[in-house]
């Protein structure tokens, strides 16, 4: 038989390996153990240890299952009963009336301040119109006040004719530049033209006119007063312009 240790063979009737020295009967108790039994399978630690992590973990998440299952049954079970609740259902019902009364008032103030912002700007129009215009005073005379409206309609033709001298007579005093500046009219409109005031000597004439001049791109509205001075009875002549451009 062979010897387990030096793996020499030796006789069977021998004790003690011949090569060696071992035990033979030692070696056959080996051999028989090592030939019957079988070894048990030795299991790594850090396994175990992995397999207890992975069990608590599949365990809590049965856990936490479980406990939102019973979570939302008890919510369901609580809305099912506050639905049949007649208390909830009145103080439900008073909420949304309150609500909508509320979103009504908030639509009907909404609507009162645009109102309430149109309004003032309607009155600073008018405010605007009055300072431009003014107050009219009553002409008695309705005769010199036609005769003022047609001699400043009849200055505003001669200047859309870009007639210098038939313009320039209407002037109590020639301006500066008079005859260039009226050289460079493309033409002049007259919107409207309404007597202020007018007494023996002076009157006031509120004017509203378009024009353009060959130098300008665009037109421009000139609304305000013209002065003028009676120079003979029934005759006028301008003093001074106080247009602005709108």
């Amino acid at each position: 038989m062979k010897c387990i240790k030096c793996r020499n063979d030796n006789d069977k009737s021998r004790k003690t390996c011949w090569f060696c020295g071992v035990e033979m009967g030692l070696q056959k108790s080996n051999e028989s153990g090592s030939a019957g039994v079988k070894p048990r399978s030795v299991i790594p630690l850090y396994l175990k240890f992995l397999a207890a992590i992975v069990g608590a973990l599949i365990f809590a998440g049965i856990l936490a299952y479980l406990s939102q299952n019973q979570s939302e049954t008890d919510s369901h079970a609580i809305s099912a009963r506050q639905s049949d609740d007649p208390v909830v259902k009145l103080t439900a019902q008073i909420q949304s009336q309150q609500d909508a009364e509320k979103h009504e008032r908030q639509q009907v103030l909404d609507i009162a301040q645009k109102n309430t912002a149109a309004i003032q700007q309607l009155q600073e129009e008018n405010k605007t119109l009055k300072a431009m215009v003014g107050a009219d005073k009553p002409v008695e005379n309705s005769k010199t006040s036609d005769e003022l409206a047609a001699f400043v309609r009849s200055y505003y033709a001669a200047l859309d004719r870009r007639d210098v001298d038939a313009a320039l007579a209407k002037w109590k005093a020639s301006p500066k530049n008079f005859s260039a500046l009226v050289k460079n009219i493309e033409y002049f409109k007259v919107n409207d033209v309404r007597v202020r005031s007018v007494d023996t000597n002076h009157a006031t004439v509120w004017v509203d006119v378009i024009g353009k001049t060959y130098s300008s791109a665009n037109s421009e509205r000139w609304m305000g007063d013209i002065a003028l001075d009676a120079i003979a009875p029934g005759k006028w002549a301008i003093t001074s312009l106080n247009l602005k451009s709108k």
